[in-house]
């Protein structure tokens, strides 16, 4: 598709470079030729009227259309098979445009084939030019038989873009290529123009095209995996209500409310998160606050997009909190200096933690003693410490579960789990007590449970 866009619009070029004598000497002097085709300003109008009356562009034209509707007859199939193509994953968790999805491959195409950096240098009529840039991707990707401009009034969920001009836009920050990280624009030297500059496809983009799907690494060290660990049936019912409200959402990009898991420590909040992500098809991945928060504000910027990038990749739900936001919010009776130093130390986390949460559009699940209170709309649910009947139920569900992954017989189990029953019924006692009820959209489930 590439290739024949390049051809069409290369048999433009010369025949305007034709009326030109001295073109071969473009790059040293300025004719007079030249000056007049500026002045001109041949734009969509010119070019598909010589489309048009040109045997060799017409052919190409009808060549193109072919494709592109055998490019759609493919799509439909991967689509309706459940196993689309990383492209159009792509525009779909990004919601990109058409011309948007197009220059991702405008921009693969010299990786898979060196020959495309020259074609595109031609393209340019400058041979240090060898990336595609918004004005060529305009030129090629969205130039078209002009015809009546869409209504404003409908207003879209997307921009409209309407020929070469507006469709240069989309390389804006304000759009999900630039915006998310999916193309970044190169320097392009002293005095080139925002539409000159290069475009250039990052490399982690670049590997999900080719069918590579790992988390940037420039982002690991921030994360980490959640274990599962059993759950009663009161948590059960807790996740599954609210999965049911975080259902419906378009893509993983998509900005939930925040989730806020309120409890004190080991009341089975991380678990509750990492089950609530299970039921929704996502991964939960915890967000290392001390990491985070050496960063410093100046990177944070840099890393929010591509943790943005990643949740919609990888279909992450960061969690975030825990010690460093319990710590923050709590009196631990602390004196003297190591007390001055541990606050200081909490404050810079959970600071980190609550910019990182302001400004991720991803699905965030925030743990802590306290509701988190935010810009963001926020789904509360209280985490109450678990009592003795409680106890009990989840000891007898995780020695089950480990006697099975044992090879225990079920026989053998069920005994085990009786005797676990009795023995859980007399332990100690359920500790503090948990958090006050109606801090938010959902509230724990009647009786014992979380």
């Amino acid at each position: 598709m590439i290739r024949l866009l390049l051809a069409r619009h290369i048999r433009w070029l010369r025949a305007r470079w034709g009326s030109d004598p001295l073109h071969p000497a473009h790059g040293t002097v300025i004719s007079d030729e030249q000056a007049d085709l500026l002045l001109a300003q041949d734009g969509p109008d010119a070019r598909w009227l010589f489309h048009d009356v040109d045997p060799r562009s017409r052919d190409l034209t009808a060549r193109i259309t072919r494709l592109r509707d055998d490019l759609d007859r493919i799509r439909e199939v991967l689509l309706d098979a459940d196993t689309p193509a990383p492209l159009d994953v792509l525009a779909s968790v990004f919601d990109l445009t058409d011309l948007e999805r197009d220059s991702l491959v405008l921009c693969l195409a010299p990786r898979l084939d060196p020959a495309f950096e020259r074609l595109y240098a031609y393209a340019h009529d400058d041979v240090t030019r060898g990336c595609p840039t918004p004005a060529l991707a305009a030129v090629l990707l969205a130039d078209a038989p002009r015809a009546s401009p869409p209504d404003p009034s409908d207003e879209p969920a997307a921009p409209m873009w309407w020929g070469p001009d507006a469709a240069v836009a989309s390389f804006g920050t304000g759009r999900p290529l630039i915006g998310f990280g999916l193309l970044r624009i190169g320097a392009g030297g002293p005095g080139v123009p925002f539409t000159g500059r290069p475009l250039v496809l990052d490399d982690r983009v670049a590997e999900f095209l080719l069918g590579v799907n790992r988390t940037d690494d420039a982002v690991t060290g921030l994360l980490g995996e959640i274990r599962t660990a059993p759950l009663a049936e009161a948590h059960l019912t807790l996740v599954d209500r609210l999965a049911e409200r975080l259902r419906g959402h378009p893509s993983p990009v998509a900005r939930w409310p925040v989730v806020s898991l309120v409890g004190p420590p080991g009341s089975g909040r991380r678990a509750c998160a990492a089950a609530l992500c299970g039921r929704l098809g996502l991964r939960a991945r915890a967000v290392d606050a001390a990491a985070l928060a050496r960063l410093g504000w100046a990177a944070r910027a840099e890393v929010v997009r591509l943790l943005e990038r990643e949740a919609a990749l990888c279909r992450y739900v960061y969690v975030i909190g825990g010690s460093a936001l319990d710590g923050a919010a709590s009196d631990d009776g602390r004196d003297g200096g190591q007390a001055v130093a541990a606050d200081i130390h909490d404050h810079e986390q959970a600071a980190a933690l609550r910019d990182l949460a302001a400004r991720l559009r991803a699905p965030v699940v925030v743990v802590g003693t306290r509701r988190w209170d935010g810009d963001r709309d926020v789904l509360a649910v209280d985490m109450p410490v678990l009592d003795p009947p409680l106890r009990r139920e989840l000891w007898t569900r995780g020695l089950a579960a480990a006697r099975r992954s044992a090879g225990v017989p079920p026989e053998a189990e069920a005994e085990a789990g009786a005797g676990a029953g009795a023995g859980a019924g007399a332990g100690p006692g359920a500790g503090a007590a948990g958090t006050p009820g109606g801090t938010g959209g959902l509230g724990g489930p009647a009786g014992p449970g979380w």
